[in-house]
């Protein structure tokens, strides 16, 4: 028995609780809102987090899925295949931590030339970019250290460790 969700909130959402307001802080990759919501249910945006947007050309996606689809005996699995492919189109965060009224951003870039972490205030205004852990995930912040899983080329998994600097 599968168990199907409608609400478009639960697919690909961030949420960030900040007790100093009593907020909760919900951004989602289809956008770079930063929403808050408070105890009430109200919402309202916050703030935007930059990101890049690539124009979709939809010929070049069919062609990129007609691929995948006629080769079933690839060395990768298909779902890192199609996330591969459409991150060429459509980028997205992959990690979002709320650490000391700041956010830390992980961004999924295929350019690894660029910044692919940025460091925001709540609002949304860049304080800091820099190219950080690529293939992380599970990012928690505790006393100045972030910690989350990570997987190497080879696919051996740690759980790793970061030493947070300060940006101010």
């Amino acid at each position: 028995m599968s168990i199907r969700i409608n609400n478009v909130r639960f697919f690909a959402a961030h949420y960030l609780y900040y007790p100093p307001q009593d907020l909760v802080f919900y951004i989602t990759n289809a956008s770079n809102k930063i929403i808050s919501i408070d105890s009430t249910g109200q919402e309202s945006e916050y703030g935007l987090l930059p990101y890049e947007h690539f124009p979709v050309d939809q010929a070049e996606i069919k062609k990129s899925l007609s691929k995948l689809s006629s080769n079933p005996y690839t060395d990768r699995p298909m779902d890192e295949l199609f996330m591969s492919e459409a991150l060429k189109h459509e980028p997205y965060y992959r990690n979002i931590a709320l650490h000391k009224d700041q956010l830390w951003v992980q961004l999924a870039r295929e350019d690894t030339t660029k910044p692919n972490w940025v460091v925001t205030t709540l609002s949304g205004e860049v304080l800091k970019s820099f190219i950080g852990p690529k293939n992380i995930s599970g990012i928690k912040i505790h006393k100045d250290r972030m910690y989350g899983v990570e997987k190497s080329p080879d696919g051996a998994v740690a759980v790793v460790s970061y030493t947070l600097k300060e940006t101010r």
